[in-house]
């Protein structure tokens, strides 16, 4: 499945940076153990309630999964050393705009059934 966010690679990226173990981070988020490896190999799309639930157990904002950056920048450095380079795609401001706007969107409303469910602290 394709996941145009990089959801999965960046709570790979999280998981790894701190030492977490898959298994710890799957019992954080309320999902098995193969549901979480199958989020960061990218074979299944992260629901947004586990999304939420990761922004708050890494302590990052959702914007940080939403965005369409990959979760670390390839310095030129890198890029030499490894062969690696990591593609820039621009896009039209005012698309981003709308996007952005969609996504608080749709954020203030999940949080508010998150909320109204009882699974977020007030």
């Amino acid at each position: 499945m394709e996941d145009p966010f990089m959801i999965g690679k960046k709570l790979k990226y999280l998981r790894e940076e701190r030492k977490y173990t898959q298994e710890g981070v799957a019992i954080e988020l309320g999902v098995a153990s193969s549901t979480y490896s199958d989020y960061e190999r990218g074979v299944m799309n992260v629901p947004a309630a586990v999304v939420v639930k990761a922004a708050e157990y890494y302590n990052k904002d959702l914007s940080y999964f939403y965005s369409q950056r990959g979760p670390v920048s390839i310095t030129m450095h890198d890029q030499a050393s490894n062969g690696y380079v990591e593609q820039q795609h621009a896009v039209d401001s005012g698309v981003m705009e709308r996007l952005v706007a969609r996504y608080e969107a749709m954020n203030q409303r999940l949080l508010g059934l998150l909320e109204r469910w009882g699974m977020k602290e007030q």
